[in-house]
């Protein structure tokens, strides 16, 4: 069975995905089949109070970091 990693749009654009360049980052994650696994494993693979630096499920880590305040309150 393939992993969601390997489904992943942004597959071998970890550059792109931990670079400043958000908006090109964010159009990718857009445009990804495996959004949700993504966001579910950052939110299982990521500290609350730390999150990993780096676009996933097309969100930033501070956007990431008030999501997951707010689902967990």
């Amino acid at each position: 069975m393939v992993s969601w990693r390997e489904r992943a749009a942004c597959r071998g654009m970890t550059e792109l995905m931990y670079s400043d360049k958000h908006r090109k980052a964010r159009n990718v994650c857009n445009n990804c089949s495996v959004q949700r696994e993504c966001l579910a494993s950052s939110i299982l693979e990521e500290d609350i109070d730390m999150p990993i630096w780096g676009m996933r499920a097309g969100m930033t880590a501070s956007e990431r970091f008030r999501y997951r305040r707010r689902i967990m309150q």
